[in-house]
């Protein structure tokens, strides 16, 4: 029948928060951890580094520029990820 069912879903959604402003309370409550910490977990920002914390890793901030750039997003806050 090729109905794309998870695009119909997804344009519900869509339609449900821009049109009527209204979303789950799981997104709702990511999107205030997000707002408040600046990732979805709502983890303490300052303790995105400490994953490597005996792995001696020069910053950025304290190099010249560089050729390879590791950003790890959200993955640093799960211990499964990391």
């Amino acid at each position: 029948m090729l109905i794309e069912h998870v695009d119909v879903v997804i344009d519900l959604r869509r339609f449900e928060t821009l049109e009527k402003g209204t979303t789950p309370s799981k997104t709702v409550e990511m999107l205030e951890e997000l707002r408040a910490t600046d990732n979805i977990g709502g983890k303490d920002p300052n303790s995105r580094l400490n994953w490597a914390a005996d792995l001696d890793l020069p910053l950025i901030s304290q190099s010249n520029p560089c050729d390879v750039l590791l950003w790890l997003g959200q993955g640093v806050f799960e211990m499964s990820a990391q």
